[in-house]
């Protein structure tokens, strides 16, 4: 049986030098732990083995970790958590079917640099002398090109959040830019390099609704995120400071209820996840609602199954 460390996380079985070594999570005041809502710089994160080596994989690879699975399993939490643990800076980019490949690097205003110009000939015509307009003053930085130049002297944490929303063509005009570590902004021609002494960690989620291609996945150190068990969500509970005390029967009731109905549910819409485990728990700690009740049973409807499709009519009806 492998010994337990000094500090972090057990080592499980697997047996190796870790770069990446969290603490465990330390429970948020009582106040802020029922306040609910998503407050990640608040969130205690709750690891396991698989999620530290594959983190520690990609740190060793020099690669993005692609972290997939369904919504709720806490994929885009787990790189504020990254950063929050190495004190590094942290860019976020949440990817929209609008979103273009070059956003991620840059954008340039062509509407204001437009507008701008009309001015000048005004003034000119006007006998004026305006400022020469300059490329550089239209530009916006992008996270990747923030990640690159960060001043913070232990890098960036890059995420690249739900990246199959996007077009194909996204994911693949990244890849010479995650291979080479540098662009070129086509405006100036400027050429902009990753700082190689604090290189950027970059952590890319799907949700898989679009397949990604081959060539991108290759690119990228790859972890799934499975929902979350019954004793993974009381963990995640204990972790809040929600479970303890008498809250902890509440806690395990509330785990096993929700994965017994996402085993009945022909669906497959319910699929637990830790958020509104910890909505659906909150509520009931907060209400005095005791498991098994009438209220028990309304407070998960509205939190867990949350119908608000017309019901269907009954045959013969």
């Amino acid at each position: 049986m492998a010994s337990e460390p000094e500090r972090g996380y057990p080592e499980a079985d697997y047996h190796y030098t870790r770069d990446f070594d969290p603490e465990p999570p330390s429970k948020p005041e009582p106040a802020v732990a029922m306040q609910g809502g998503d407050r990640p710089q608040q969130s205690p994160y709750v690891y396991n083995e698989e999620i530290i080596l594959a983190v520690n994989t990609a740190l060793a690879a020099g690669r993005p970790l692609l972290v997939g699975g369904a919504a709720g399993t806490g994929k885009s939490a787990l790189a504020q958590d990254i950063a929050k643990q190495r004190e590094m800076a942290f860019v976020q980019k949440v990817i929209t079917g609008r979103t273009e490949g070059r956003d991620l690097l840059w954008r340039f205003d062509t509407v204001r640099r437009l507008r701008d110009a009309h001015l000048a000939v005004a003034s000119r015509k006007a006998g004026e002398s305006p400022d020469v307009l300059d490329e550089q003053n239209y530009l916006d930085k992008g996270v990747l090109w923030e990640a690159f130049v960060t001043t913070n002297p232990k890098g960036a944490v890059v995420l690249i959040d739900e990246i199959d929303k996007a077009d194909p063509d996204v994911p693949n005009s990244l890849l010479e830019v995650l291979g080479n570590g540098k662009f070129t902004i086509d405006e100036t021609r400027a050429v902009i390099e990753v700082n190689d002494a604090r290189p950027p960690f970059i952590v890319i989620t799907t949700n898989n609704e679009r397949e990604l291609s081959r060539p991108f996945r290759r690119r990228c150190v790859t972890l799934r995120l499975e929902e979350p068990s019954e004793a993974r969500l009381v963990e995640i509970a204990t972790a809040w400071g929600l479970a303890d005390g008498d809250a902890l029967v509440t806690a395990q009731k509330l785990a096993t209820e929700m994965h017994r109905r996402a085993k009945a549910d022909a669906t497959g819409d319910l699929k637990p996840n830790a958020a509104e485990y910890l909505d659906a728990l909150r509520a009931c700690l907060e209400l005095g609602v005791e498991p098994g009740s009438q209220a028990w049973e309304a407070i998960l409807v509205a939190t867990v199954n949350k119908p608000l499709d017309e019901p269907r009519a009954q045959d013969g009806a």
